[in-house]
């Protein structure tokens, strides 16, 4: 999972665009993707994390060629992160992104972000589930908490395609750094993801 909190703010002009990025190691968010991934397995299933360095899975953000094979690249970094794990299957949670309303602007991770007279609180990731042997994916789709309507889908009423959360503008950090100690934004982030974790693993951990 982000161990960083995204704070953004998105213009209708490129020179309002702004965004940082502030750490969040004490929130726990790794802890909490395990604990409802053990939850969305019943009981009888041995879950554990396994512990990984933190640039494991870094090399998925950096910018490359159009033609990089990120599947590929994923799968070999469980590989190499699992190998000794001898486990029947790995699940991978990880940040993904959206693109914000109709703008060339993008949202990623677990953020909050201010635009028009709105602010919105993300928390953004996607599963993706393993073959214990072959590595190989076996399923894969993005946590979602299913409460947005077609019409509001269809109408784009809702600029983040993902499990989001508005809020009084007023929780919109003064300075980025003060996010990393606010329980409103900790907390809600926990249960956004807690949300669509809950909401989509099941299914997808099913035999």
């Amino acid at each position: 999972m982000s161990d960083r909190f995204v704070v953004q703010t998105v213009g209708f002009m490129v020179f309002g665009n702004e965004r940082s990025e502030v750490p969040i190691d004490g929130w726990g968010l790794d802890d909490l993707v395990v604990a409802r991934v053990r939850a969305a397995a019943g009981p009888g299933v041995s879950v554990r994390r396994i512990a990984h360095a933190k640039d494991a899975f870094a090399q998925r953000d950096q910018s490359g060629s159009f033609f990089r094979d990120m599947k590929s690249e994923l799968s070999n970094a469980v590989r190499q992160v699992a190998s000794d794990s001898n486990c029947q299957r790995y699940v991978l949670v990880h940040s993904s992104s959206s693109r914000f309303s109709n703008l060339n602007q993008s949202v990623r991770g677990v953020g909050i972000v201010s635009w028009a007279h709105r602010t919105l609180l993300f928390a953004l990731t996607y599963i993706r589930i393993y073959d214990g042997q072959s590595f190989e994916v076996i399923k894969q789709g993005a946590a979602t908490t299913n409460d947005e309507s077609l019409v509001s889908q269809a109408l784009m009423l809702n600029p983040i395609r993902g499990p989001n959360r508005e809020l009084d503008r007023s929780a919109f950090p003064s300075a980025p750094a003060e996010a990393a100690t606010n329980p409103a934004l900790r907390d809600g982030v926990r249960a956004l993801l807690t949300t669509s974790l809950d909401n989509t693993l099941p299914a997808m951990l099913r035999q």
